[in-house]
């Protein structure tokens, strides 16, 4: 499902989003054998 980014008021892009839960919350799906660092720091933002 798409969504547009806005920044302080301007939009700055589009968002494909994965799966969204009661118009609430954003689910991104992954699928690796293991998480390295980079996909840690993402869970975390």
């Amino acid at each position: 499902m798409p969504i547009e980014v806005y920044y302080r008021g301007e939009k700055i892009g589009r968002y494909a989003a994965d799966l969204i839960v009661n118009n609430l919350v954003i689910v991104e799906i992954k699928a690796a054998k293991a998480l390295c660092e980079e996909n840690e720091a993402q869970l975390l933002n």
